[in-house]
């Protein structure tokens, strides 16, 4: 809180605006209140308060009201032994930074001990250079504390008229030179942000520290560092440093760059290199026993440590001369991928993989093992799929990893494979604006991040991984399946060598640590130590119990302005900080313990489980899944119902092992994992959620049908633990204002669970889940009224779900509510119909889509099933205005429906083109329907379907399956049993070679396990074969 102003009065300070009054209890609690979310109280910021940090807020608020200027008072405010000295360095270094003289007296404090050190070094190239170099470094870090606080006072001084000078460069000039060389001033600064001071005296002592301790360590180390990492030759003198390599940790200190007087560059690491030496022996290692090929050998950087320190050599970016070196190193990439999976590696971000030509080398390895943080509980099959994404090949964020601002769709990667270009930040940093004058301002803007030296380049051009996603996978899998045959000896030797390493551990991404750091230098909270503390306490939550001993701890270092750093050894479970405190903290499991389960776990089910995620991470577009399908016309059955009911058990026995089980209330739950773009256009593997199309609900259908055909009882039961997670993932009542996440729609969201959980309950005389359709329709009833989407996909087909339900449902609630909901719809579709320039009728959407899936197609086959309920003619007119539109985007060379008036390509699936508009036509004409040119396009669709819809793809969305389907319905409908018969005839074809390429590893690396892009969806309209009757045609919300 600023509870003081200062301004300059005739060359003398005094304090103006004293508060008069002491901030009163009730206020101070609610200040504190403002850093957390909004939705805490005080009194669960009291709570919180006292949980982490064991003392009320009674305490901190007396604590708030004591001052203690004893910090203040020993500060030196006159001349040091060095002052000439420190007065030239100074002169020079103020261009670089205008306010160094706002920290002298900190500084004078304590930089004697630097000069007398750095004069008795021997192993110092310059003194002065240096001096000025390591004070230059000190004052960047303690910028980034004061930086805010200076501009503030220079505004509250503009204010006040106390600045000379006839402009503003002039009036920034007096500041920076004459006030802040006042001492009267800077006391009165001083005072005013006691906690200011007491972080940047903490700064200023431990970086002194950290700058002396580097220079005795190297001194009295340096024949060992020439013999380790220079080959025995010598490296000479320090001729510069450069701290701050890093963020700031155990007492302020950071990765340091020492570039000797040969211009050899060396890394200085403020802590152990253990676990750097043992990954050199492991690479060696497995140099010897699994890398059979020396062009693949792994490399690791040279390293020398002692207790508390360590060296490395600075690995140079150097360029691929060939595509050879460039197959080589994401070959090599695939390996190390493969090993920080086993051994659970975090944090191998974009600045900690150096390419070395043909060479990717690590250059930071505390996290190379780490411990799994979870706690072993009965946990649903969503938690259980969760951890294991959590400890996949995603864990170590070598592979793209996105940061995302929802609040602007800004995306940052920070994967160690990405950023082969400039990337900008999704989210504002502070800029200084106006540098040197009084009119000096923080301007938020969004930070440029260069590209680094992870990414292997050839002829000065950054090389982008994505391109060699083969290479990769094919590395990982090599080591994989070493690693899967050797798993003892593999075992046996991270023991070895690792039990005894110190282990990092990351509790939270460190860009968390620091964007909290960071704000709480803003003046606001630096007027008291207390403010800060308690802002501080907004890392932790408060439904957080287990943490608030982490959290405690956290706050403790960040009150010193370092990220919190935590540490324990490979083989134990006490978890220690930098001091070697106990945090009385342990770990479930030890991180050998954890590694060796997860190894011991190894299967081929899981390697292809990991290279599905790697391929999620680097395909650039779908991989194709292309067919040879024949349409056969023989004429002739060649086919028993069983042999496809056989078919949908061997697809049922492909998805089960790769399902994840787990417990919740509800009983035994199953889901899976699925992989699917997202809204800001990269993939995203996850567990799946509910939806008809990637997720829950058409496994759920398919498993529900299996049951009643099959004569295994295997796949009892199955149905409902599916059906449990469902419910799980069903969200409870919600304001209006907490909906804008839920998707209400047909395939793809609660819509289409609704027509699942339905069918489920029909197909089984059952009522079970009559309420959570209720509850369902609860839902999107509150949604229907917001922006919607108005396809079949989404809520338009909510019209088809809702007409099914109503016409099958004995339940007098639940067909008056379908009801209800489809006419809501039906009333958007009414508001929402537009025309387009230069086209006839009407249609939903400026593109002016035209297919089943996102079209008119889609409106106008649901509507039509409205009318058949309502028999308006308002309805009918709608669809005959929709369907000039539809037609309107024929054309007869290609036989085909353009996909929308923006688009030449024509396509052939249930989404878009030929096969779609036939289903439409069919429901339209299986109705009742007729007009003078329904008979024409359903010969003409069927014509291009069966000449141009197969061989794309398998799945029903785009695929054989889907579009022999329709052809199937097609011979049902039209009462040709020519077509129907040749229709299956080729499914059982298709089927039988779908059963073949589920064996090829091609395959079994990618997830296919939803419905309509899924081998569940397949499955399905198998079972349906010659019992169309009693199962739902689900592509038409039957």
């Amino acid at each position: 809180m600023k509870l003081i102003q200062l301004f300059y009065m005739g060359g003398g300070m005094k304090v103006m605006n004293e508060v008069l009054n002491t901030v009163t209890n009730k206020e101070l609690k609610e200040y504190w209140k403002s850093f957390f979310p909004e939705d805490y109280e005080i009194c669960d910021v009291e709570e919180l308060i006292k949980n982490v940090s064991q003392k009320n807020v009674k305490e901190f608020i007396n604590e708030y009201n004591t001052e203690d200027e004893s910090l203040i008072q020993s500060m030196i405010w006159g001349n040091i032994k060095q002052q000439e000295l420190l007065d030239i360095i100074l002169e020079n270094l103020k261009e670089a930074n205008f306010w160094v003289y706002f920290y002298e007296p900190i500084l004078k404090k304590y930089v004697g001990s630097l000069f007398d050190v750095v004069e008795k070094s021997n192993i110092i190239e310059d003194k002065t250079v240096f001096l000025h170099q390591a004070i230059f470094n000190m004052f960047h870090s303690l910028h980034l504390v004061g930086f805010q606080t200076i501009i503030a006072e220079i505004y509250y001084a503009k204010q006040e008229n106390i600045l000379q000078g006839d402009n503003s460069v002039e009036r920034g000039k007096y500041y920076n030179e004459v006030l802040l060389r006042d001492n009267g001033y800077r006391k009165a600064v001083y005072k005013n942000y006691p906690e200011l001071v007491r972080i940047l005296d903490i700064k200023v002592k431990s970086g002194i520290e950290f700058i002396n301790s580097i220079l005795k360590d190297t001194e009295r180390e340096i024949r060992e560092i020439e013999n380790t990492l220079n080959g025995g030759e010598k490296l000479g003198r320090i001729k510069e440093i450069t701290m701050g390599e890093g963020d700031t940790h155990n007492n302020g200190k950071s990765v340091s760059k020492l570039v000797f007087s040969t211009d050899k560059v060396i890394m200085y690491k403020p802590r152990s290199l253990y676990m750097e030496e043992k990954y050199s022996e492991f690479l060696h290692w497995l140099n010897n026993t699994a890398i059979k090929r020396n062009e693949y050998k792994l490399t690791a950087a040279k390293s020398y440590s002692i207790k508390e320190a360590g060296w490395m050599e600075f690995i140079k970016h150097q360029e691929c001369k060939n595509e050879e070196e460039l197959t080589r190193f994401y070959f090599r990439v695939g390996m190390i991928l493969s090993i920080l999976y086993t051994t659970n590696a975090v944090d191998i971000h974009h600045e900690n993989l150096i390419a070395q030509g043909d060479m990717p080398v690590l250059v930071d390895l505390e996290t190379f093992i780490h411990p799994d943080l979870s706690v072993d509980e009965v946990e649903s099959a969503t938690i259980v799929a969760l951890k294991k994404l959590r400890n996949s090949v995603t864990q170590n964020i070598l592979l793209p990893t996105q940061i995302i601002n929802e609040k602007n769709n800004r995306v940052f990667d920070l994967g160690g494979l990405s950023g082969t270009q400039e990337q900008e930040s999704p989210f504002v940093t502070k800029f200084i604006e106006n540098y040197g004058t009084d009119e000096v301002r923080i301007k938020m803007m969004y930070a440029k991040i260069e590209a680094k030296d992870n990414n292997p380049s050839i002829k000065g051009e950054s090389i982008d991984s994505k391109g060699y996603r083969e290479n990769i996978i094919d590395g990982f899998k090599y080591m994989y399946k070493w690693i899967m045959l050797n798993k003892d000896v593999y075992v046996k030797k991270i023991n070895e060598l690792f039990s005894e390493a110190p282990v990092r551990i990351v509790y939270r991404p460190t860009n968390v640590y620091t964007n909290v750091l960071y704000s709480s230098y803003h003046p606001d909270v630096l007027t008291n130590s207390i403010d800060r503390e308690v802002f501080l306490h907004r890392l932790a939550k408060k439904t957080d119990d287990k943490s608030f001993n982490i959290n405690f701890l956290e706050i403790r270092d960040m009150l010193r302005g370092d990220v919190p750093y935590f540490s324990v050894k490979g083989n134990a479970k006490d978890v220690f900080t930098w001091c070697s405190d106990d945090v009385e903290v342990k770990l479930v499991n030890s991180t050998t313990a954890k590694i060796q389960e997860k190894i011991k776990k190894m299967n081929e089910i899981d390697m292809y489980r990991q290279i599905a995620i790697i391929n999620s991470k680097l395909s650039t577009e779908p991989i194709k899944q292309e067919t040879l399908t024949e349409y056969q016309k023989n004429n002739v059955r060649k086919w028993e119902k069983q042999e496809f009911v056989e078919i949908a058990e061997k697809i049922a026995d492909y998805l089960l092992p790769r399902s994840i089980i787990g417990e919740s209330p509800e009983g035994r739950d199953r889901t899976w994992f699925g992989n699917r773009e997202n809204e800001w256009g990269f993939n995203t593997y996850q567990t799946l959620e509910n939806s008809l199309y990637y997720g829950l609900a058409g496994i759920a259908l398919f498993f529900n049908y299996l049951e009643e055909e099959s004569n295994n009882s295997k796949y009892s039961g199955i149905r409902e633990e599916i059906c449990n997670t469902i419910l799980q993932q069903i969200p409870e009542d919600m304001d209006d204002s907490e909906l804008e996440n839920v998707d209400i729609g047909t395939f793809s969201g609660l819509a289409g669970v609704a027509y699942t959980l339905f069918y489920i309950d029909y197909s089984n005389a059952s009522k079970k889940y009559e309420k959570t359709i209720l509850k369902i329709y609860k839902l999107i009833k509150q949604k229907i009224n917001s922006s919607i989407k108005l396809d079949v996909i989404r809520e338009l087909g909510i019209i088809g779900v809702m007409t099914t339900i109503y016409s099958k449902s004995d339940n007098a609630k639940l067909k008056r509510e379908s009801l209800h909901l489809a006419m809501k719809v039906y009333e958007k579709v009414k508001q929402e119909a537009i025309t387009i320039e230069g086209f006839p009728g009407i249609t939903w959407g400026e593109k002016g889509y035209i297919g089943y899936a996102h079209g008119n197609a889609g409106v106008i086959a649901q509507l039509y099933r409205l009318y058949e309920i309502f028999k308006e003619d308002e309805i009918k007119t709608l669809i005959a205005k929709a369907l000039k539109f539809e037609r309107a985007l024929y054309v007869a060379e290609e036989k085909n429906w353009k996909r929308s008036i923006k688009e030449q390509n024509f396509s052939n699936g249930w989404c878009h083109g030929a096969p779609g508009m036939l289903m439409s036509k069919l429901q339209l004409v299986n109705l009742g329907y007729v007009d003078a040119q329904i008979n024409e396009e359903i010969h003409i669709a069927i014509e291009t379907t069966i000449n141009s819809g197969l061989r794309n793809d398998w799945c029903l969305c785009h695929g054989d399956m889907g579009n022999l389907m329709i052809l199937k319905e097609a011979g049902i409908i039209l009462n040709d049993n020519e077509l129907y018969l040749n229709s299956i005839n080729t499914i059982k074809n298709f089927a039988g070679c779908l059963l073949e390429k589920m064996k090829t590893e091609k395959f079994m690396e990618e997830e296919n396990n939803g419905f309509m892009v899924g081998l569940a969806g397949v499955g399905y309209e198998l079972l349906r074969i010659g019992r169309e009757k009693d199962m739902p045609n689900v592509m038409a919300l039957e």
